[in-house]
């Protein structure tokens, strides 16, 4: 049985491969998708598959055999090849007395979210991984975890609606590291164009849900909402992704997923009947509060996505001033006076 430092440093690993493609869906990532696949496969009584029938189900190369086994040994899971067929050593078991109570808490409340909806990928590992936690539990703590539960209720449906199928494929192109090819709508231009990407992550970012991917036609990564993806289907192209891509490098100090080249000091001021409900907030990573003699609350951040932040400063009417820049609170007068003739 390997210890509690082993599974930390199996999980760092993981995280470093998460980190370099974003927080979201990390199953979705390609390479720790197959990690996990990996694991399945060699995580049985019996050794089954050899290292062939391992390369076939995951579509991978001899080179990334070796480079799974090295990175879970390495973290001290032993893996024995018996008669040609490889399998987890017997003693090599997470055992549920590694995991706190608030741990196990948080990973069964947290699973909520993915058990509403039974299309998504890894629902079944994640279900089967839940009722395991529970068991180890007692009776006072599953009525605990069924309590919080009722409290945290975050439907994915709200977020994927009528696009699981589409989800489903990117995040099959993105476990094999092959291509897609889509349609998409444009909203600026109005117009629907054919694509082919290489699909590195998976992200959401303002209630919706994006695809950042090297686009071929344009030659660099762009960002694509997953909602106005009309067709989509997998290619026979493989792709790598790219071991130095970051998505927090790759959206900088954007807003949301805006990414323009001038970075902009925005300054807004907020009144004080809305201060103390602002400065509880973490709105961006750059973001500097400071309260106002009159108990209002100034507002700083640095951000390239000019849009973006327009739209969120309108979103609190009267009660929201930009002092900083002078070009973006020349575009929300225009914004307003738009609105004004509305009611005229």
């Amino acid at each position: 049985m390997y210890n509690f430092r082993g599974i930390r440093k199996f999980s760092q690993k993981v995280i470093k491969y998460i980190d370099k493609g974003g927080i979201l869906m990390s199953e979705l990532a390609g390479k720790v998708g197959r990690l996990i696949e990996f694991v399945t496969l060699l995580d049985g009584k019996y050794a089954i598959y050899s290292r062939q029938d391992i390369m076939d189900r995951l579509g991978i190369s001899e080179s990334s055999f070796y480079r799974y086994r090295t990175v879970l040994e390495e973290a001290g899971v032993i893996i024995d090849c018996i008669e040609g067929c490889y399998k987890i050593r017997g003693d090599c078991r997470v055992e549920i007395k590694d995991l706190s109570i608030p741990e196990a808490l948080a990973l069964i409340v947290g699973s909520n979210a993915l058990l509403n909806d039974g299309d998504i990928t890894y629902f079944k590992q994640m279900k089967l991984a839940t009722a395991k936690i529970k068991k180890e539990l007692s009776e006072d703590l599953i009525e605990l975890a069924t309590k919080l539960e009722e409290r945290v209720n975050i439907d994915l449906k709200l977020l994927v609606k009528n696009n699981v199928e589409v989800i489903n494929t990117i995040d099959q192109a993105i476990r094999e590291e092959v291509n897609l090819w889509i349609k998409y709508y444009t909203y600026t231009r109005d117009e629907i164009s054919e694509r082919v990407l290489s699909p590195y992550v998976i992200d959401c970012r303002n209630g919706f849900l994006y695809l950042i991917a090297y686009c071929h036609w344009r030659d660099e990564v762009k960002v694509f909402r997953i909602d106005r993806i009309k067709e989509i289907e997998v290619t026979e192209d493989e792709f790598k992704y790219p071991d130095d891509f970051s998505l927090k490098d790759y959206l900088g100090d954007a807003w949301g997923v805006e990414r323009r080249k001038e970075t902009l000091e925005v300054k807004v001021k907020f009144k004080e009947k809305l201060a103390r409900w602002i400065k509880g907030n973490k709105y961006h990573p750059s973001q500097e509060v400071e309260e106002l003699p009159d108990g209002s609350l100034l507002v700083t951040v640095e951000t390239c996505s000019k849009n973006e932040i327009k739209k969120w400063i309108l979103g609190f009417g009267k009660y929201a001033e930009v002092l900083a820049p002078e070009s973006l609170k020349e575009e929300i007068i225009a914004e307003i006076e738009e609105m004004r003739r509305f009611y005229l």
